[in-house]
């Protein structure tokens, strides 16, 4: 893309939506930016004082996670998914963000990063819960619409809450947008 002259693109088949897997993870912090500001949330806060229902439950360390330590990865928590088999009961019955504040802490958060989907699932669920919107349709005004992306399919947990970490499906074309405005 060169301003001014257009998208040049080569095609081996038609540019159809497809999952962008852990693409769908920019869309997500960029969510969590336009959140800060709004003045929603600061990237400093702690993760854990959004979900004050699994305080009880919640590892030794998880009260010292902050929003910026998910965006960078550095949770403490090293797990790259829930310590759940996929097939387990226990993925279809029980919130995720629950299991993610189960996991054991291992390294001091905002030190050591471990490329996590639960950092950024939960930070799409703190999303979720300072705007009383999933991610998706909070990001469908303020991102997508303004890259008129129209109608963005993102794929969900299965208890309703937008996955976050993957499962937005965008044409190459559409995801090219995000690309440009960043440059």
């Amino acid at each position: 893309y060169q301003e001014g002259r257009g998208t040049v693109a080569h095609r081996w088949r038609s540019d159809d939506r497809t999952c962008l897997y852990s693409a769908s993870k920019t869309f997500a912090a960029l969510a969590v930016g336009i959140c800060q500001e709004e003045g929603r949330l600061s990237i400093e806060d702690k993760a854990l004082d959004f979900f004050p229902q699994y305080r009880d439950i919640a590892s030794a360390g998880s009260e010292d996670i902050t929003l910026r330590d998910l965006l960078h990865m550095c949770s403490g928590k090293l797990f790259s998914m829930f310590d759940v088999p996929w097939d387990s009961p226990v993925l279809r019955q029980t919130d995720w963000a629950e299991l993610f504040f189960r996991l054991h802490v291992t390294a001091k958060p905002g030190t050591h990063f471990w490329y996590s989907n639960p950092s950024t699932y939960l930070l799409g669920r703190v999303v979720e819960c300072v705007t009383g919107q999933n991610l998706r349709d909070y990001a469908k005004p303020r991102l997508f619409d303004k890259l008129n992306i129209f109608n963005p399919q993102w794929h969900t947990c299965p208890q309703g809450h937008t996955l976050s970490y993957s499962g937005l499906y965008l044409t190459t074309e559409e995801l090219s947008r995000l690309g440009r405005l960043l440059l």
